[in-house]
C-alpha cells in the first residue's frame, strides 16, 4: 500500500479458507500455499516488521494475564522509538501520550490498567485494538476481520476510531479483510 492507501481484501460471507481473498466477491481468487511477503522491501521476523511500522490487528486478540495494557504499549512504543534512532518516553511522557491520543479519539482510559485483554468483550477487545493502533501510530495496518461478532453499535464505534486515526495520519495504509459490506461502509 502506498502512503494512505485504503485496501480492501472482501471474503465471500461463509468462506472458510482464509488463504483465499478476493478484492470483490466476484473476483478472481488468489491463493497463498506458501512463501512470505516481505516489508519494507525486506523479509524479516514479525518483532522487526513491528518495530519498522507494521500493525496487525487481529480477528480475535489473545489475553495476555497478568500484563496489563500499559506497560505492553509502552514496551512496543520504546522499542519502536529506540528501532527508529528515537529516545525511549518515559512513563510520565508516555501516559501524557496516551491521555492526549485517546482525548482526541473520545476513548475512556479505564482499559488501559487491566490485564491486555483480559476478561473484556469482544467489543472491547476491538476497541483495545484500536487504541493500540493510535498509539504505535505504524506504516502500514492491517485490520483482519476486526468485525467479527461485533455488534452495529460497537462495529460504529470501532470503525470511528480506524476513521479517526486516519484522519490524524492519513498517510497511514490500511489493508482492512472483512466478509462484510457494513464494515466497508463504516471504514468509507
Amino acid at each position: 500500500a502506498d502512503d494512505g492507501e485504503r485496501l480492501v481484501a472482501r471474503e465471500d460471507d461463509g468462506a472458510t479458507d482464509d488463504r483465499r481473498v478476493g478484492a470483490e466477491p466476484r473476483a478472481p481468487r488468489a491463493v497463498a500455499d506458501h512463501g512470505d511477503v516481505p516489508f519494507v522491501g525486506r523479509h524479516e521476523p514479525p518483532e522487526l516488521r513491528a518495530r519498522e511500522g507494521l500493525f496487525l490487528a487481529f480477528q480475535y486478540p489473545v489475553e495476555i494475564p497478568g500484563v496489563n495494557n500499559v506497560y505492553l504499549l509502552k514496551a512496543a512504543l520504546n522499542a519502536q522509538r529506540k528501532h527508529r534512532g528515537l529516545p525511549e518516553l518515559d512513563a510520565f511522557e508516555f501516559l501524557n501520550l496516551v491521555r492526549a491520543k485517546l482525548a482526541s479519539m473520545r476513548m475512556d482510559e479505564t482499559l488501559l490498567n487491566r490485564g491486555v485483554n483480559e476478561g473484556f468483550s469482544g467489543g472491547e477487545k476491538q476497541r483495545n485494538e484500536v487504541r493500540q493502533l493510535a498509539i504505535l501510530e505504524p506504516e502500514l495496518a492491517i485490520l483482519d476481520e476486526t468485525d467479527s461478532g461485533l455488534d452495529i453499535d460497537a462495529l460504529k464505534v470501532v470503525a470511528s476510531g480506524v476513521h479517526q486515526v486516519r484522519q490524524e495520519r492519513p498517510e497511514l495504509g490500511v489493508l482492512a479483510i472483512t466478509h462484510y459490506q457494513r464494515r466497508l461502509d463504516h471504514l468509507q
